[in-house]
């Protein structure tokens, strides 16, 4: 009877500590880590199931084992590993007991120990240390001679099945790589007949991974662009505008209050030939008015007097073409009309 009840026990611990290793709680793990450097403590801990009254911490390569006696249940034990040498490393997993009668044991955990070669591998990225989402990257373990397997391990985890991948080749392709791919990254080398030894691990290498662009910042860099196009479009045609009435101003300017100004030659006929040289290039350019004065309307003449040193303008009433008798200084008249 006793032996039946002690058998159902040990098969309902067995269940619950499938279940919750099932929902992601660890039965056995190391502390700080499983990759241990040579020479240094680690301390591995066991998950205490319900009503075990006896816990043995197994090691798989030497057959070697360390009992504990839970005293009021506790919910983990302890088992401390002080200068760690390659001899203890290796598969490791507890088992338990209830009533002296075996119950079971937990998943195994894989303890490496770091340091055991003295080469240091180095570790790259090619193309860089920065890929855009959806892109690839390659990470490239160097060494200088040649081994069995390598190893790259992303941070630094107790559980190795999750954080490491192992190859026998060097260059470890990520492609397509998105955002959970971003992270530091370091790489090993070992044996394949001692595959719980490890090299040093290489200088670490931070992967940069950078997202496409926010549709936020995209609407928003849109709305800029167009923005700033309406803005140089109003520009220029400010600019138009503010040239054509430069230039409307300066044709009134020149055609309404502009004298022509003959120059002066020693015979007064290259002054006519001058005048309707100027005449001409008035005409050219739209500034010289030939519509005859209206009937009745005032008329203003425009006459310049010469002399040798100074000249002057002055606008007075309509002269005769004719010069006076009795004049004593030579004077050239054009008549002009207002529109």
């Amino acid at each position: 009877m006793a032996t039946g009840v002690s058998v159902l026990l040990g098969l309902v611990l067995f269940l619950e500590q499938r279940t919750q290793a099932q929902e992601g709680v660890p039965s056995i793990w190391a502390e700080p880590g499983s990759l241990v450097p040579h020479g240094s403590a680690v301390t591995i801990v066991c998950r205490i199931p319900p009503g075990v009254t006896q816990l043995r911490l197994y090691h798989v390569e030497t057959k070697l084992w360390r009992d504990r006696d839970p005293q009021g249940a506790p919910e983990v034990a302890q088992f401390s590993l002080q200068q760690v040498t390659h001899n203890q490393a290796g598969t490791y997993h507890c088992e338990y007991w209830t009533e002296g009668l075996p119950s079971g044991q937990n998943d195994p955990l894989e303890l490496v120990v770091t340091g055991m070669y003295k080469e240091k591998p180095s570790l790259t990225a090619e193309p860089g240390p920065q890929v855009a989402s959806g892109g690839q990257v390659t990470l490239l373990c160097h060494t200088t001679y040649s081994y069995d397997v390598f190893t790259l391990c992303r941070d630094r985890a107790a559980s190795l099945s999750q954080k490491c991948s192992h190859q026998t080749h060097s260059s470890f392709l990520m492609s397509p790589v998105s955002p959970a791919h971003g992270g530091t990254y370091r790489c090993y080398f070992s044996s394949r007949n001692r595959p719980h030894l490890w090299s040093l691990p290489s200088d670490p290498l931070d992967l940069l991974v950078t997202g496409p662009p926010s549709p936020l910042v995209v609407g928003v860099s849109a709305a800029a662009a167009v923005l700033l196009g309406v803005c140089l479009l109003l520009l220029g045609l400010c600019l138009c505008r503010h040239r054509g009435q430069r230039r409307a101003r300066r044709r009134v300017t020149d055609g309404g209050t502009k004298s022509p100004v003959w120059d002066v030659s020693s015979s007064p006929a290259s002054d006519v030939q001058r005048g309707d040289a100027d005449d001409t290039e008035h005409r050219e350019h739209g500034q010289l008015d030939t519509q005859a004065p209206a009937a009745g309307g005032p008329q203003e003449v425009t006459y310049v007097q010469l002399h040798p040193r100074t000249l002057t303008r002055t606008v007075g009433p309509l002269l005769s073409r004719a010069p006076q008798d009795g004049s004593t200084q030579p004077c050239v008249y054009a008549t002009l009309t207002s529109p």
